[in-house]
């Protein structure tokens, strides 16, 4: 819905700063959830006494959980044992797959211009 420019009055210079001002530390995502009424309170009790290694240390944690890698359990033979020789890149393909998928799709390419030049 529009609204007809006259009947909106203009703010007030406290206004404008209020609304330019942001807050005046870092605030991270549970601190903004709990102030828009998103989460509880309670889950900020323990932030303040949480060091930045601790936060750091357990997001690491948490990806390479998430990855399937057992905390502390990155050595070479934890790696060989997994599967991951280097061998391969990060979508788990090998360069024999690499290669096909490009001459695959370079096959692709041309078939698309040829269809496209017999159109013309």
């Amino acid at each position: 819905e529009w609204f007809d420019p006259d009947a909106i009055r203009p703010l007030t210079d406290l206004e404008v700063l209020r609304g330019m001002s942001g807050p005046t530390v870092p605030v991270n995502q549970d601190q903004f959830d709990v102030s828009i009424g998103k989460k509880d309170p309670s889950i900020l009790e323990g932030t303040a006494r949480d060091s930045s290694m601790q936060s750091e240390s357990s997001l690491r944690s948490g990806l390479m959980q998430s990855a399937g890698v057992a905390p502390g359990r990155n050595r070479r033979e934890d790696r060989v044992a997994r599967g991951e020789t280097g061998q391969r890149d990060m979508f788990g393909r090998s360069s024999a797959d690499i290669k096909k998928e490009e001459e695959n799709w370079l096959a692709y390419r041309e078939e698309r211009r040829a269809g496209a030049r017999g159109e013309a």
